[in-house]
């Protein structure tokens, strides 16, 4: 027996206890931290779980359900659906011209501008609604319908969500929507919901853009038309169908063709005449209008020759001038057809003044030193600061054809455009009025001081060879009086 430090430690007991004895203190402990970091590691890999979950099913820059999350939810509504016998009402929304936005303030501000709408839906629509991102710059609502009268109140809640302006980086614009709205009853139906309704707003883009339309089976076989239609307007150009046309642009003072401007048509030999409306926002959304862009510059400049005292006014796309290729675009063809800058006018939208972006402002300084004139097209439709208007090297303002027809009916029409044209000549610009269509319009925008006129009044666009005949023969488009009266314009056929 041993005596250590007062206490009395028999051998043979220490003897008695086995290495395994001393063992299982030790092994429980570490089977005990093993369990911890076992849950441990359960927890973190059950919230990397749910966060990859979440991030499969949502989108980041708006927090909203994404395409996959909806068509989960659809299903399950569909089920709820069918037992509750409810019907299932969905809306797809698509923001118009959100293209523009995110090519004149950057994308950014376009993202600024996604958040936004997807706050003012929330705010708009009650909870129970699912609201969900389907991509780039359209959403999607689900929401069960007792009625119909419940399908009508969810497109006017999603209207509501675009009755103010927004506000990005103090810019204040309008933004609006165009929306499709399907509703089913069935399972069978609500398989199709999402695309009936995106077939109903593509509808609306083209007949009603910043408005509703409500889905029709008629609409599914219009596409398929429209899909055709497409197919054909790629090779419109290769085969010739694609032309210029011309609409006269009158000085008010002489009654003389001061230039033209050149308006693109589309003659299909299996369509007939395709309008505009149509064809170029088809053109956009399939990413033709890059080359139709550059075939209209190269035909315009070539056709100018043929009135070389007359200007030719070419309409150019905020994307084409932003594009690096844009110079190259507009010089080359003006150097190999010999005509000088200085006949050629460059139409661009008001949109353009939506940024101060310095390298479009330079662009347009470099156009102006070749000689190239600008005009600001569309103005008045809601994007121009006066600022940006006396800063930006525009040579004329063209008044907004919803301006013009104002004054039919309204008094206070005339007072905006006198306005303008004060504000013009304060800067020392041109105005044309475009769109004049009645006797009463043209008294108005004689009266008030336009300096340019253009509409069905005098003309419509006509082909290069017209136009070249009407210049060669000094033909006016006025009667002059002697006298000292306004001269009375009168229209060509």
């Amino acid at each position: 027996m041993l005596v250590t430090c007062g206490f009395v430690t028999d051998l043979s007991v220490l003897s008695a206890v086995s290495p395994m004895a001393l063992a299982v203190p030790l092994l429980a402990s570490g089977v005990g931290l093993l369990a911890m970091r076992l849950r441990s590691t359960a927890k973190e890999l059950a919230r990397q779980g749910a966060e990859a979950s979440y991030l499969a099913h949502h989108d980041m820059l708006t927090t909203l359900p994404n395409r996959r999350k909806l068509e989960a939810e659809l299903f399950a509504q569909a089920q709820r659906g069918t037992k509750s016998g409810e019907r299932l009402s969905a809306a797809v929304i698509n923001l118009d011209r959100f293209k523009d936005f995110n090519d004149t303030l950057g994308h950014h501000a376009g993202d600024s501008i996604l958040q936004g709408v997807a706050c003012r839906l929330r705010s708009c629509l009650p909870e129970t609604d699912f609201v969900a991102r389907l991509g780039s710059d359209e959403f999607a609502v689900l929401r069960h319908c007792a009625a119909l009268s419940d399908a009508d109140s969810l497109s006017l809640q999603i209207m509501a969500a675009f009755a103010e302006p927004f506000d990005v980086n103090g810019h204040v614009f309008d933004l609006s929507a165009s929306v499709g709205v399907a509703t089913a009853t069935s399972n069978r139906a609500m398989e199709d919901l999402i695309r009936d309704a995106d077939i109903a707003m593509h509808e609306a883009k083209i007949r009603n853009r910043g408005g509703v339309i409500r889905f029709a089976p008629a609409m599914a076989a219009q596409i398929e038309s429209r899909r055709a239609l497409e197919t054909d307007l790629r090779h419109a150009t290769s085969k010739g169908e694609l032309v210029l046309h011309y609409q006269p642009i009158i000085d008010a003072e002489t009654g003389l063709i001061s230039s033209v401007e050149a308006l693109l048509r589309w003659t299909s030999p299996k369509h007939g005449n395709v309008s505009p409306d149509i064809f170029v926002p088809l053109a956009e959304n399939c990413g033709l209008m890059a080359d139709i862009g550059r075939y209209v510059i190269d035909q315009a400049v070539q056709d100018s020759r043929r009135w070389p005292g007359i200007t030719t006014a070419i309409n150019i796309s905020v994307v084409q001038l932003k594009s690096a290729s844009v110079l190259q675009d507009l010089l080359e063809p003006t150097r190999i057809h010999g005509v000088s800058p200085t006949n050629i006018t460059l139409e661009i939208t008001e949109s353009i003044l939506m940024t101060n972006d310095p390298r479009t402002l330079r662009t347009l300084d470099i156009l102006k030193e070749h000689g190239f004139g600008l005009s600001l097209d569309d103005f008045g439709t809601g994007y121009a600061s006066l600022a940006y208007i006396r800063d930006f090297p525009f040579d004329k303002l063209k008044i907004d054809r919803s301006y013009v027809a104002a004054v039919d009916n309204n008094a206070r029409g005339a007072e905006m455009i006198r306005a303008i044209v004060g504000f013009g000549r304060i800067l020392g610009r041109e105005i044309i009025a475009e769109g004049v269509e009645t006797e009463a319009e043209l008294a108005v925008m004689k009266d008030v001081g336009v300096s340019h006129l253009q509409g069905f009044l005098f003309s419509r666009p006509m082909a290069a060879a017209h136009i070249e005949a009407l210049v060669a023969a000094s033909e006016s488009l006025s009667d002059l009086r002697p006298t000292g009266a306004r001269p009375v314009l009168r229209r060509v056929s």
